[in-house]
C-alpha cells in the first residue's frame, strides 16, 4: 500500500481542483496504490469522484462498457492505474484509446499508469515535485541552446549527438494537460536528434528484452543485461551494426532495429529528470525519469518534435553513469549521472 503523501503527489501531478470531478479506474492489482488516493480524494470533501473496479467487468476489455462509459463521460479528470490485460489474441487497446477519447471528446483529461507496482510509484514520487519541475525547466531551456553534446559511459558508449532547431524539444513534467492522455511519472527531456555518430552501449532497460522475457524477474534481467550489454555502432543517425555477447539478447536486439525501413534510426534523445527516483527497476515509466540519458530507436514522434518519418518501433535504450558535455563550450552537464546545471 503506498503511502498517503504518495497518494497526494498523484493528486499534485493531475492538478485536481476543488470544484472539479474525478474518476479513478483500478483492478484488483492496483488496489495498494487506487485505496490511498480514494482516501486521499474523501479527505478532500469538495472534490466528487467516482470509482471504477476494471475486474467486475469481463476483460480484456475491447470497448467502453455502458456503466463505465456512464462513469466517465463528463469528469474533469480520469486517472486510471491498470494492468495490461493480454490474451493470445486481444490486448485492452481498444478499450483504451475508447477511454481515452471518451474523456478528453467531453474536455477532461487523462492520468494514467499501464501496469504499475507500488515500487514504482514510491520511486517515481519520492522526490519533491516543485524541485523536480525546477531541473526539468533548467535543463530543457539549457538543451534548448546546445548544438551537439558528447555522451560518454564507462561501459563504452561514446557518441556525439548533434540537434537541429527544426526539432523541438519537450519537457514531460508529469504534470497533464487538457485534451492529452499522460504517463503521469515525471520527468524527462527529449527531442529528435539531427544526426548522431559513435558508439552506444545499452546497459539499462530495454522494453524488447522485457517484452521477450515476460514474467521473468525485472531485477535479474537488468543484472543479466549489464553484464552483457548491447553495443549499437550510430553512423548518420541509423544504427548499422549490433553487436552482444549474449545470443539471445543479440537476437532481440537486432529483430528491434529490423522491424521497418525506419526501426533502426534514433528517433529520440532523451534527458530524464527526477533526480529522487534511486534506481533502475526495469520499468520504463521509471527508468526513462532517472537522472540520465536514454536513446529510442524507430519512431521519433513526429506529431511533436517534427520528426519527418515514421516508425512502429519506438524502443527506448536505458544508459548508466551517464555523462554529458557540451561540445560547443566544454561545459560538463551531467556528471556520471549527476547533473551540473
Amino acid at each position: 500500500m503506498i503511502s498517503q503523501e504518495h497518494a497526494q503527489r498523484i493528486l499534485h501531478y493531475l492538478q485536481l481542483k476543488p470544484d472539479e470531478t474525478i474518476a479513478v479506474v483500478g483492478d484488483e492489482t492496483t488496489q495498494g496504490i487506487v485505496m490511498p488516493v480514494l482516501r486521499q480524494l474523501i479527505g478532500t470533501q469538495s472534490v466528487p469522484f467516482t470509482s471504477i473496479n476494471l475486474d467486475d467487468s469481463q476483460r480484456p476489455l475491447q470497448a467502453l462498457t455502458p456503466e463505465i462509459e456512464l462513469a466517465v463521460k463528463g469528469v474533469d479528470v480520469c486517472f486510471y492505474a491498470i494492468d495490461k490485460k493480454v490474451t493470445a489474441d486481444k490486448t485492452e487497446l481498444p478499450f483504451r484509446r475508447a477511454l481515452n477519447e471518451c474523456v478528453e471528446s467531453n474536455g477532461g483529461r487523462v492520468g494514467n499508469f499501464l501496469a504499475p507496482t507500488e515500487e514504482l510509484i514510491e520511486s517515481v514520487f519520492s522526490a519533491n515535485p516543485q524541485q523536480v519541475t525546477d531541473l526539468t525547466n533548467r535543463v530543457l531551456d539549457y538543451m534548448q541552446g546546445t548544438s551537439a553534446v558528447r555522451v560518454w559511459t564507462p561501459k563504452g558508449t561514446d557518441v556525439i549527438v548533434e540537434f537541429d532547431p527544426q526539432y523541438k524539444w519537450l519537457a514531460s513534467t508529469g504534470y497533464i494537460q487538457k485534451g492529452i492522455a499522460k504517463n503521469i511519472s515525471p520527468a524527462e527531456v527529449y527531442t529528435h536528434p539531427g544526426n548522431v555518430n559513435g558508439q552506444i552501449v545499452v546497459d539499462g532497460t530495454y522494453p524488447p528484452l522485457m517484452q521477450a522475457y515476460l514474467g521473468a524477474d525485472p531485477k535479474k534481467l537488468l543484472d543479466f543485461i549489464a553484464a552483457t550489454p548491447i553495443l549499437w555502432t550510430v553512423k548518420d543517425g541509423r544504427i548499422v551494426s549490433v553487436k552482444c555477447e549474449d545470443e539471445a539478447i543479440l537476437k532481440v536486439a537486432r529483430k528491434s532495429i529490423e522491424d521497418d525501413e525506419n526501426s533502426n534510426r534514433i528517433g529520440e534523445y532523451g534527458m530524464g529528470t527526477n533526480f529522487g527516483i534511486p534506481r533502475l527497476l526495469g520499468i520504463i515509466a521509471n527508468d526513462e525519469k532517472i537522472a540520465g540519458v536514454h536513446f529510442a530507436n524507430g519512431h521519433g514522434y513526429p506529431k511533436l518534435t517534427g520528426a519527418q518519418y515514421n516508425s512502429k518501433t519506438h524502443a527506448d535504450a536505458i544508459l548508466t553513469s551517464t555523462s554529458v558535455i557540451d561540445q560547443s563550450n566544454g561545459r560538463v552537464i551531467m556528471d556520471m549521472g549527476k547533473y551540473k546545471l
